[in-house]
């Protein structure tokens, strides 16, 4: 790709540094009798705590009691003010856990915590379409996958200092136009932040400037360019921070380091979507935690039950790649297509994660020589998840290149069930990990395939009996294979 844009002409967003305090919220005691005339529905637990599972007073302002009966409010239940015409609403100290939904669609406008939860929940605040101010607590660590969704009427959050995981589509829909957060806030899963007007209005979203002159990479921006990147700036790429659609590049080969992340990519449900992406990396060591080449749902036969038109395809060209360990963790990943592949550590180190479940090819160069490696996959179909997890530990990688242990084959092949899974293997099992390694491309020292052809010969029969429950690629190769018997 060529017109690449300069990284100073992009109309860029930059995240602020975190300053909140704590807030201070009032505590009220209340007896049982106070609690009830009020409208509030609680329930005992154990240790002398209580939750609050509903709200039937009048709307408005409305403080959490901190307890009630002498009894320790720490809970707000799932759905407990769901819907409700509470406007404003103030959380103490006590409160240290909020259930899914609890404020879901209701008519907040203000939600302020005192220091107290870990955790924003699942679709706490999800379609409160009039809430435009929230003071987070202090002692926030996670806030978790549409938390603020839909929130219209939110244009500013300030995430707190120790809050290091927001998940995706936390503020998804919502109308944030403003951010604050700690500096270089690496588990930030950038699709937080899709459909609200930040990625529309910008080129691309940066976390907090740090002391290392780093550029942290939030989001791409709801329209992918061609971008060349500053000289002498590292680079860090967030999680879920690149487009998983359109097509686009970017020249980094000017950057001194360049991380990114392993989840990068990473889209739960890849329908309908194509992306084509080219990385020009710098030609020096360092970590690179995305392959040359990936290509997803390209293998979908018979016995893969998909919606239709389930096509999700990446491709990615990145060059030299260095992989760490686990660096590829999709269970939609079917192909994957490497050039010259090396680990950044000189032990070798699985690549593919256990998430991998559908990984069917793997293909890399060594010495000049291309090498395809094909395996049954559990997610067609063919063989369970464990050992489809099993077999992907023939492939390894260190710092000379990538190493594939066709003994882990051998290992399966010959019935030999982990202690884990005492599963044996079938006839029909067995005859597709048999065509696999027989049509995979041969490497020096890898041993005979005897054991493979004399298996298929030998159950010729019941094979071309069943084989028409494999998919068409094995059904293909056995006619083939016994036609020139």
């Amino acid at each position: 790709m060529t017109g690449y844009t300069e990284f100073d002409k992009l109309k860029v967003y930059t995240a602020e540094r975190t300053k909140l305090n704590s807030a201070e919220v009032e505590r009220v005691l209340l007896t049982e009798k106070e609690a009830r005339e009020l409208g509030w529905h609680f329930r005992r637990k154990s240790k002398g705590r209580m939750r609050i599972t509903g709200y039937t007073g009048g709307a408005g302002d409305l403080t959490i009691p901190a307890e009630i009966g002498g009894y320790t409010v720490n809970e707000i239940g799932k759905d407990a003010f769901r819907n409700s015409g509470v406007l404003c609403v103030y959380l103490p100290q006590t409160v240290k856990k909020l259930g899914a939904g609890c404020f879901a669609g209701s008519a907040v406008k203000k939600a302020v915590f005192a220091d107290g939860p870990k955790e924003i929940p699942e679709s706490t605040f999800s379609e409160c379409r009039q809430l435009c101010e929230v003071h987070l607590p202090q002692t926030l660590e996670t806030i978790r996958e549409d938390a603020f969704s839909r929130c219209t009427a939110l244009t500013f959050i300030d995430i707190p200092m120790w809050c290091l995981h927001i998940m995706h589509h936390a503020f998804f829909g919502s109308g944030l136009r403003e951010l604050k957060m700690p500096v270089s806030n690496v588990f930030v899963y950038g699709s937080a932040f899709d459909e609200t007007p930040l990625p529309d209005e910008y080129d691309i979203i940066l976390t907090p400037k740090d002391y290392y002159d780093r550029i942290g990479v939030l989001h791409m921006g709801s329209k992918p360019k061609n971008i060349k990147f500053p000289k002498k700036r590292q680079v860090f790429f967030c999680k879920r921070s690149l487009p998983y659609s359109g097509s686009y590049a970017l020249d980094l080969s000017d950057s001194p380091c360049v991380h990114i992340d392993s989840q990068c990519f990473v889209k739960e449900d890849p329908l309908y979507y194509y992306c084509c992406i080219t990385l020009k990396m710098p030609c020096k060591n360092g970590l690179y935690d995305l392959p040359d080449y990936v290509n997803t749902n390209r293998y979908n036969d018979r016995l893969v039950k998909l919606k239709k038109n389930r096509n999700a395809v990446i491709e990615l060209t990145l060059s030299p790649s260095y992989l760490g360990e686990h660096a590829i963790d999709s269970r939609y990943l079917r192909e994957i297509r490497f050039n010259e592949v090396k680990a950044v550590r000189d032990k070798p180190l699985e690549i593919f994660s256990d998430r991998c479940t559908g990984l069917h090819t793997v293909s890399w160069v060594e010495k000049g020589i291309r090498y395809t490696k094909h395996i049954p996959t559990g997610q067609d179909g063919l063989w369970g998840a464990f050992y489809s997890k099993e077999l992907h530990k023939a492939f390894k990688a260190d710092s000379e290149g990538l190493k594939f242990d066709r003994g882990v084959l051998d290992k399966a092949f010959r019935n030999i069930p982990d202690r884990n899974d005492d599963r044996l293997l079938t006839v029909l099992d067995r005859a597709a990990l048999a065509v696999d390694v027989l049509r995979s491309t041969p490497m020096p020292d890898e041993g005979s395939t005897e054991m493979y052809t004399k298996f298929l010969d030998c159950k010729r029969g019941i094979i071309l009996k069943k084989m028409h429950d494999l998919p068409d690629v094995y059904v293909n190769f056995l006619r083939e294979y016994y036609g020139k018997k």
